[in-house]
Order: structure tokens, then C-alpha cells, then sequence
């Protein structure tokens, strides 16, 4: 007789454990969270979607609320899910809807509130562990009650300049942490001098891990939009494109773009690109200021990235795509830039390899919708820049060459192929 073996899979595993947590003593507990953690990070999304849910965050809650699970461990193990989310860009609003929420955020505010015995290492863990386990979308708005509690104290861990392993993992979860504080505007004393201190020393001596510093950016850049008096401290001082550049090659040169993930997960360094194009979608879509030649040399990186990535990680290349779109959106210059280094051809060699049905594709199509929309001239102006009316000059006869006019327009009106019969439209009219 044959006997069949049945391999459960990782979740099945992860909830195996998890359900048999609270009956371990605290010592167990800790090593069988560090098992479970490893667990993690063999996941995929899939995997990470299936284990936490908002049940699974009310069951540790109510675990804390009967004295069955340690806060101390608590925190090990919520961490590391919160790195794990944080770090791989996922979005999972379990831990938003869950009554795990609001007890940390309730445990923040009142032991802030101590006026003896005040615990730091707690509120910087539990900031922590409140930041990274928020959703990218829907937490992405954290409560105006933990934001003069939690920003100072995880700046201040992350100014920690020691040179071990051990600090340079908590100053990485700090940053991390802090690059979850998105659209919120709070007053420049509350963070400026700080976030510049850690990213000039680490422009000087190295310091951070390449996420710890990105994540050190994204916190800065997500503050300009509101703050238009950070342009000189962005650009002429700490020289955010001429470093995004740099961290980028860096990047590039160390993935194998001709290996593919078995288990369908972009590795640790394409997630850290992946982040990149994040803070340089916001970078540009802030930007209201003349362009440079940090700004031509990024381009030209990002297009490198594009063509490295097309064949490996299309995830890469549709967050890029976003780039570009913001990029079509400011000046002749900006759009020129994306002619002379190639992101235009880029764009049209992929639209005839795509369809129409993924969230690249949407994303390429976007880049062509908001350049047209850009381009076309308005009717009413007496008089167009010459420089402006070049760029188009040039647009249109980058679509035109090769067969890429038919291509275009159906990326600009993919309705119009539903009807019967379409009747051929002039590139050049439709984009004027």
C-alpha cells in the first residue's frame, strides 16, 4: 500500500504554531516566535495575506489582554511582520481593522503619560511595532495623538551612530518605521535637523544599510509637497537626485537580472528599486523648480533599470512607468529628457509586448495618456513656447517611426478599438 504524504504549506505551518503560542511558557514562547518568524520570511504575498488577517491580530491582542503572551514577545513577534510588510511594499489593512490597533496605540499614549519609570526602549518598540504593521494606503494617516510621541523618539534612535550589527538593525526598523509616516505635514522643528544629520553623516561615512537609507528619503521627501521651503535642502544641500542615482547603479549592478525567484518574490535589492521609484514618484510630483543636471543623469539611470528589469520584474518597470508619468508632467525640459535618454522608446517597445489587463500596462498607458495631455496645445494661447512645440515635434515623430502611430493611439483610446469601424486619425492631430 502506498502511503501519500501530504506537505502542509506555509501558512498552514505558520497558523500550526501560532494556535499552540499561548500554551508555551516564556522562554518556549520566544524561540518558537523566532521559528515562526523564520517562516516569514520564506512567505510570498500570498502566503502573508493568508496568515494575517484581522483574526489572527485580534487572537495576539486578546493573547496580551490574558497575560498568555509577554509584551516583550509580543513585540519580537509583531516586529517582524511589521519589517517583513514594510520592507516588501505590501499592502494588508488587517492590522488597521483589528483591536490590536488600538491597544498599542492605547499603551503608547499612556506610558508616554508616566511620569516615572517612563520605559523609552518600550514606546521606541511599540512606535515601531504601531508604524511598520500600518497599511501603505489606509494607514498611511497616522493618529495627530502619536505623531509628537513617536516621530522624536525613532529619529532619535535612528541618530544612534554606533558601528555593530546590532544598532545598525535598529536604526534600519527606525527609519523604516518613520518612511510609514506619509501624508501628514508636521512642523519642521519636530524632524528637519535631525533627518539631515542622519543622512549628511551617512553621505560622509556609510554608515546605513541601503534600506535604511532610502527609508531615511522617503521620510524627508513625503514631507515636500506641504513644505516648498524644503527644495533647497532636497536639492542643494543633500542632493537627492545625484544620491538616488548613485544607490540605484549600486543596486542594479548587484542583482542577477537573468535569475528568476521560484518562489514569484522580487529579492531584497529589487524591493529596495521598487521603494526608490515610490519616493521618486512623490520626488517629482513635488517638484516645482528648475531642472538640472542631477536630474538628466537620474533619467538616464532609470531607463538602465527599466531595460535590466523588463524581462525579470515587471513590478520594476510599471512603478517606473509612474516616474515617468510624473516626469510628462513638468516642464519641455523634463519631457526632453525623457526623449534624449530613451524612456519614450522604452515605453513603446513595451506596448507591443503587453496587454491590456495588468497593472503595467494601465501604468504605461498612463505615461501616454498624461504626455498627451501635456503636449496638446492650448487653444487658446496666442503664442507657444518654441521649446515646447520642438518637444512635440520630436514626440510625434518618435510615434510615427517604426508602425509605433498605430500602437500609440490605441494606448490613448484603447475604447476606440471596441467600435465596428475606426477610421484612421492623424497622430499628429490628436496629440495638437
Amino acid at each position: 500500500m502506498q502511503i501519500e504524504y501530504y506537505e502542509k504549506s506555509l501558512t498552514e505551518e505558520f497558523n500550526d504554531m501560532f494556535s499552540r503560542l499561548e500554551h508555551c511558557d516564556t522562554t518556549d514562547q520566544k524561540n518558537k516566535i523566532k521559528e515562526m518568524n523564520r517562516l516569514i520570511d520564506e512567505m510570498n504575498e500570498n502566503d502573508f495575506e493568508s496568515a494575517f488577517t484581522v483574526e489572527m491580530f485580534n487572537e495576539v491582542h486578546e493573547s496580551i489582554e490574558r497575560n498568555k503572551l509577554p509584551i516583550e514577545n509580543a513585540i519580537l513577534f509583531l516586529k517582524h511582520i511589521g519589517y517583513y510588510q514594510s520592507s516588501n511594499d505590501i499592502w494588508n489593512d488587517s492590522f488597521e481593522d483589528s483591536l490590536l490597533r488600538k491597544q498599542i496605540k492605547k499603551k503608547i499614549i499612556n506610558e508616554n503619560k508616566k511620569q516615572e519609570e517612563k520605559s523609552e526602549k518600550l514606546l521606541i518598540d511599540l512606535s515601531e511595532c504601531y508604524l511598520l504593521l500600518q497599511d501603505q494606503i489606509a494607514g498611511s494617516y497616522i493618529s495627530d495623538a502619536l505623531i509628537p510621541i513617536c516621530m522624536p523618539l525613532l529619529l532619535k534612535a535612528a541618530l544612534n551612530k554606533e558601528e555593530n550589527n546590532e544598532v545598525k538593525n535598529e536604526v534600519e526598523i527606525a527609519l523604516l518605521a518613520l518612511s510609514n509616516f506619509k501624508h501628514i505635514s508636521p512642523k519642521q522643528e519636530l524632524y528637519l535637523n535631525e533627518i539631515k544629520e542622519i543622512i549628511q553623516h551617512h553621505q560622509k561615512h556609510h554608515n546605513l544599510s541601503q534600506l535604511a537609507y532610502q527609508s531615511a528619503w522617503e521620510f524627508l521627501i513625503f514631507r515636500f509637497y506641504e513644505e516648498s521651503g524644503l527644495e533647497g535642502v532636497i536639492v542643494n544641500e543633500l542632493h537627492f537626485a545625484r544620491e538616488t542615482e548613485r544607490e540605484l547603479d549600486e543596486l542594479t549592478r548587484n542583482v542577477d537580472w537573468t535569475k528568476m525567484d521560484n518562489n514569484g518574490r522580487s529579492n531584497s535589492k529589487e524591493m529596495i528599486i521598487i521603494r526608490w521609484g515610490i519616493t521618486l514618484e512623490q520626488y517629482f510630483f513635488s517638484f516645482n523648480f528648475s531642472w538640472n543636471d542631477e536630474n538628466e543623469k537620474l533619467i538616464e539611470c532609470i531607463v538602465r533599470i527599466c531595460r535590466a528589469a523588463r524581462n525579470r520584474n515587471k513590478k520594476i518597470v510599471g512603478y517606473y512607468m509612474r516616474v515617468f508619468e510624473q516626469i510628462s508632467e513638468l516642464s519641455a525640459a523634463g519631457i526632453n529628457s525623457l526623449l534624449i535618454h530613451e524612456a519614450f522608446d522604452f515605453a513603446l517597445e513595451e506596448t507591443h509586448q503587453t496587454t491590456l489587463n495588468d497593472i503595467f500596462t494601465r501604468n504605461l498607458f498612463g505615461f501616454f495618456k498624461i504626455l498627451r495631455e501635456n503636449l496638446k496645445e492650448d487653444a487658446d494661447k496666442e503664442h507657444s513656447d518654441a521649446k515646447r512645440i520642438s518637444v512635440k515635434r520630436k514626440v510625434c515623430q518618435k510615434l510615427e517611426e517604426d508602425g509605433y502611430e498605430d500602437t500609440a493611439i490605441s494606448c490613448f483610446e484603447p475604447i476606440i478599438l471596441k467600435k465596428a469601424s475606426v477610421q484612421f486619425v492623424c497622430l499628429e492631430e490628436y496629440l495638437f
